[in-house]
């Protein structure tokens, strides 16, 4: 059940009955161009506003969800702390939406995160199994792994750190002493083969004392040739012999290059991804089918797969490349919506990942329970409880993106200002 409003929130909230959470996402007041609202406020109204979405939500819902621009971090920790203090029966969580594709900066440190807070009435039952992931000991076979998976956190790791993102140490000059003494250099042409320990082929040594990590021997060879760190980068080997070190048979490339070197070598039989010319998936596809819950069917509906497709990504078969790393995710690592994801509402300024609202609604909610985003955008709250089955309530100040959410979903004007789904 859909019911969407065309007017303001704090108009609305007055008459409707209690909901089980409410979702809000307001504009971040950074001049964007939306159709009926300004998003220029003063400081003053924009503090209003914020602490209005704190006080009517709370008298409305158990559970609130406030997603915002980090511009606002001190402003809306301000206003939480207070709230707290005068309604002790209410508790706070801060969490943080990330995102690697972030908002790149010249001059400062880029934006790639999006703050979240959670206010929940003390004494309400989360569903944490609802959110599990599938955890590492889990995709890797381990036999001591938790068959439910791993209930994710508020945050994801800060870096999954991998035989090429772990950022290379300042060696001592004993520490190339010693990695050299394992190389046998021999001419400038030769495989200078490694004599140290080896882990699939590669050399490794260990650089901190007995409780250093252990680094790519190439890799330590390349920033000791070149005099830079390689890091987010493979280092290659035009010899394909994993053990050598020889400087002038390395190169730096990525993944995909490292598997198109395969194919081109003939020692890959069946290119993985996007290179496989029989694939229609992308890899923000993959990604987004792998955290999404559903029946395979549907999923297999909305992407133009088999449902046997979507089995095989779920289940690790196929992409494992790819959805091994975001067993180590968490809860609220999703990409920004940008132009080119199939979620995109090309008629408004911005929007939030489906995934990120379906997680939220998940551990939040029975699929009874209803929900509220008071600041409805695109309606992706809508598309999200067509597939948790939560009844849902959309309130937006805009007309014309009222009418665009109504028509997407099929919604009857019941009044001047309300639609209903059948």
């Amino acid at each position: 059940m859909i019911t969407l409003i065309n007017d303001d929130f704090r108009e609305v909230f007055p008459h409707i009955g209690p909901v089980r959470m409410i979702f809000a996402d307001p504009p971040d007041n950074i001049n964007l161009g939306y159709g009926e609202y300004s998003d220029r406020l003063s400081e003053c109204a924009y503090s209003s506003l914020l602490q209005s979405i704190l006080d009517l939500g709370t008298d409305s819902a158990d559970i609130v969800w406030i997603s915002y621009n980090a511009a606002h971090t001190y402003l809306m920790a301000h206003l939480i702390y207070h709230f707290l203090e005068n309604n002790s029966d209410w508790e706070a969580k801060p969490c943080v939406q990330v995102f690697t594709f972030g908002q790149h900066n010249q001059r400062d440190l880029g934006n790639n995160h999006r703050p979240l807070a959670r206010l929940m009435r003390k004494g309400t039952s989360l569903y944490p199994d609802a959110v599990r992931v599938p955890s590492w000991r889990q995709l890797h076979g381990d036999k001591r792994a938790d068959p439910r998976g791993k209930v994710p956190g508020d945050v994801m790791h800060a870096e999954q750190y991998t035989r090429y993102t772990l950022p290379l140490p300042n060696m001592s000059v004993e520490d190339i002493q010693r990695m050299l003494s394992k190389v046998c250099v021999t001419n400038s042409d030769d495989c200078w083969e490694w004599r140290g320990g080896k882990r699939d082929g590669y050399g490794r040594i260990r650089i901190g004392g007995h409780r250093g990590n252990l680094y790519n021997v190439t890799r330590l060879m390349w920033r000791l040739v070149h005099g830079t760190d390689p890091i987010g980068q493979l280092v290659l080997h035009t010899c394909d012999n994993p053990s050598c070190c020889n400087p002038s048979h390395l190169f730096l490339g990525t993944d995909a290059d490292n598997s198109n070197d395969k194919v081109v070598k003939g020692r890959q039989h069946a290119p993985k991804g996007v290179l496989n010319g029989q694939s229609t998936l992308t890899e923000a596809d993959v990604i987004n089918i792998y955290h999404t819950h559903g029946t395979y069917t549907s999923i297999a509906k909305e992407y133009g797969v088999s449902s046997v497709t979507i089995s095989n990504i779920k289940t690790g078969k196929t992409w494992s490349h790819l959805t091994a790393k975001e067993g180590l995710s968490d809860v609220f690592d999703f990409p920004r919506v940008t132009g080119n994801s199939k979620q995109r509402r090309k008629y408004h300024p911005t929007q939030l990942n489906e995934l990120l609202y379906e997680r939220c609604i998940r551990l939040s909610c029975k699929p009874t329970d209803t929900v509220c985003d008071i600041f409805a955008g695109t309606g992706t709250m809508a598309r999200v409880c067509a597939e948790t089955g939560n009844p849902c309530i959309l309130i937006d100040v805009d007309a014309e993106y009222c009418k665009k959410i109504a028509e997407e979903h099929g919604l009857a004007l019941v009044s001047k200002q309300e639609w209903r789904s059948e």
